[in-house]
C-alpha cells in the first residue's frame, strides 16, 4: 500500500549531491526571507531537491524541479538576505508531486521513497577496495596528496566516500 502523501517545503539547488546519512554543508538560494526564518527557526519538512538545469529564482517553475528529493534536518541556522550556508542532515528519500509556489516559498506534496539497494554487503566492500586503489595510484602522481588518501582510507561508509569524492569533480 502506497504511503498517504504529506506537504513541505522545497529547497532548490543545483549541481550538488545528494545522498542519505550525509550532513552537509548547504549553499542554495531561497526563494524569501519567510523562507529563511522558517529554516531557522526550524519549522515544518524540508525537502531538498535538486534542479533539472541552473535557474535563477525568478525564472524558476514547478518543471525545473526533479522528482526526488532527500528529508533535511537543520542544524544552527544562519540565514542572509538571498540565500542560506546551512549545515543539514540529510535523511530518507522523497518523492514529490503537485509542485507549486505558495506566496514565495516553494512546497510539494511528498511521499517516502525507500532507496533501492543494488549492491550486497560483498560487492559494496569490494567497490570500496577497488575505489581506494584507484585514489592510491592517482594520487600517488601528486604531490601532498597524502592528507586526501588519510581521509578517504578513513571512510566507511559508501555514500560518505560518494559526497566525499563528488566535491572534488568537475
Amino acid at each position: 500500500m502506497k504511503e498517504e502523501m504529506q506537504r513541505a517545503t522545497l529547497i532548490p539547488v543545483y549541481n550538488m549531491t545528494l545522498l542519505p546519512g550525509i550532513t552537509t554543508s548547504l549553499k542554495a538560494p531561497v526563494v524569501s526571507n519567510s523562507m529563511i526564518h522558517k529554516l531557522n527557526q526550524g519549522e515544518g519538512r524540508f525537502i531538498i531537491v535538486p534542479l533539472r538545469r541552473e535557474v535563477g529564482q525568478s525564472d524558476l517553475s514547478a518543471e525545473d524541479f526533479h522528482n526526488y528529493g532527500v528529508m533535511a534536518e537543520t542544524e544552527e541556522g544562519q540565514g542572509g538576505l538571498n540565500s542560506i550556508n546551512e549545515q543539514v542532515i540529510l535523511g530518507k528519500r522523497a518523492e514529490v508531486q503537485n509542485i507549486v509556489l505558495e506566496g514565495q516559498i516553494w512546497t510539494a506534496d511528498y511521499s517516502l521513497a525507500p532507496e533501492i539497494q543494488d549492491l550486497d554487503e560483498k560487492s559494496e566492500s569490494e567497490l570500496m577496495v577497488y575505489f581506494r586503489r584507484v585514489i592510491h595510484e592517482i594520487g600517488s602522481h601528486f604531490t601532498g596528496s597524502e592528507e586526501y588518501i588519510k581521509i578517504i582510507d578513513g571512510i566507511d561508509d559508501m555514500n560518505v566516500l560518494m559526497v566525499y569524492m563528488t566535491q572534488y569533480m568537475p
